[in-house]
């Protein structure tokens, strides 16, 4: 036992920490959960403006600190700690990712559920959107089945889709 520090002291420890996103800026007001081997949460804290958040008196062992914030993904990280030290580490949270679907139909102003049409529809996926598109976005359609891309000039494009009566029609189907 050191001289003037009680025993109970040296059993605990602190876990410091800074909260950044990919790019390396500061992340503040993310909520940070110190989280034991049973998987409860003992405490809670906010990382403040330049993104620092403070554990005390953390009791010797292993914990994850889960971090999350509403337009990030929530991260965990692994914090071991040890008699009367500091554990420091840093948590790097991602973006997350825009996600949406759109249902486009040859009607002027209808929306409509894609399980609700009676036509054939076809989905585009988010990676063959980044993979198709290079200059105009009426690319994305000229490899789908039943649509043909007409280049009105080099920059635009409009698609058109064939009915079964052969006749075309002149929006994104």
């Amino acid at each position: 036992m050191v001289a003037g520090v009680p025993a109970q002291q040296l059993s605990r420890g602190t876990i410091t920490g800074t909260v950044k996103d990919s790019s390396g800026a500061i992340v503040g007001r993310a909520r940070v959960s110190l989280i034991n081997a049973q998987q409860a949460i003992l405490t809670t804290t906010e990382s403040d403006a330049e993104g620092r958040f403070r554990f005390d008196e953390v009791p010797v062992g292993s914990y994850v600190v889960l971090t999350s914030r509403p337009d990030f993904s929530p991260r965990r990280v692994v914090a071991n700690v040890n008699h009367g030290s500091n554990t420091d580490i840093n948590v790097l949270l991602e973006i997350n990712q825009l996600s949406e679907e759109v249902t486009v139909t040859a009607e002027t102003g209808v929306a409509e559920d894609k399980d609700r049409i009676a036509q054939q529809v076809n989905i585009i996926t988010e990676d063959a959107l980044r993979l198709r598109t290079t200059d105009v976005l009426a690319q994305v359609a000229d490899e789908e089945v039943g649509v043909s891309l007409q280049r009105t000039s080099p920059t635009m494009g409009a698609n058109f889709c064939a009915r079964s009566d052969g006749q075309k029609r002149s929006r994104l189907c």
